[in-house]
């Protein structure tokens, strides 16, 4: 295309002006007037709908609460980036075709919605989303806090960077954090669970699987983990308090554990929190 327009300019102009895009035919063509190629591309390339930007904020909306903890800016940041970069890698595959065909300028009413580029409702990670004709409601938690690949037993249990361990509780149809309504003030019970759980449950494991995977101890030893087992979502955010491990991970099925959270309080009919896993680490012996 290139080498074509170079050997007829003049022809070439006229003849793709009303079959290529309009920001390939100034590409290709609009050498001759530098300032106002530049400016007609920036133009072209605007969207033509405000839908984007306010997907963007309802993103930004959903990751917050109206009365955060000093370590949650970074943390709500993070969730809102991941979410929007897996939203544009999940639809651009499906939308550059559309992007890159040539339209008809008689016809710009017909031009496809790229809206759906930025759609909400397809947030890949939202396995337990809701289907049509589905009549329970999912809910999921999630661990925003990574926790260091190691510990020692004894010490207790932090996120990376010595920072407090928080979770979220998110509508799995909308990846929103619940902010209002009983379920914002659910109380969790924190557990350990086996390290390779994530691999052998599928991402909509049913509460006996989680339980069934659940770690209270070699026999005859005190209890796994000791401290405040318990915590109570306040719009719908949680931070645990202190924790602590009272052995080593080395004897489980691969040698490491996770942190796993449930929802103790009655939830009615119809409605299905799942449980929420964090990273996995390895527990060591402080004093070898």
């Amino acid at each position: 295309m290139r080498l074509y327009c170079d050997k007829v300019p003049k022809l070439f102009a006229k003849t793709t002006l009303g079959t290529s895009h309009p920001c390939d035919w100034w590409d290709s063509c609009g050498d001759d007037f530098p300032v106002l190629k530049k400016y007609a591309i920036r133009i072209l390339s605007l969207p033509c709908s405000t839908s984007f930007c306010k997907q963007s904020l309802s993103s930004f909306e959903s990751a917050q609460t109206e009365k955060r903890e000093p370590s949650m800016p970074a943390v709500v940041d993070d969730y809102l980036h991941l979410r929007t970069n897996a939203l544009l890698m999940q639809n651009f595959n499906t939308m550059k075709e559309k992007i890159r065909k040539t339209v008809d300028l008689e016809k710009l009413g017909e031009l496809p919605d790229f809206t759906e580029f930025m759609n909400e409702t397809k947030v890949p990670w939202s396995a337990s989303a809701r289907k049509d004709g589905e009549s329970e409601k999912h809910f999921r938690l999630h661990f925003t806090t990574k926790l260091p690949l190691s510990l020692y037993d004894g010490n207790a249990v932090l996120g990376e960077k010595q920072t407090p361990i928080l979770v979220i509780l998110a509508d799995s149809s909308t990846e929103r954090v619940v902010q209002s309504g009983r379920l914002s003030e659910l109380k969790l019970a924190v557990t350990v669970i086996e390290g390779d759980f994530d691999e052998k449950a599928s991402k909509n494991w049913t509460r006996e699987l989680f339980e069934s995977n659940e770690i209270m101890g070699r026999h005859g030893n005190t209890p796994l983990l000791s401290g405040e087992l318990t915590v109570t979502l306040k719009k719908g955010v949680g931070k645990l308090g202190a924790i602590f491990f009272n052995d080593v991970s080395s004897w489980t099925r691969n040698g490491k554990f996770r942190l796993g959270v449930k929802a103790t309080s009655l939830l009615g009919e119809g409605v299905r929190v799942l449980e929420g896993i964090s990273n996995a680490f390895a527990v060591e012996d402080y004093f070898l």
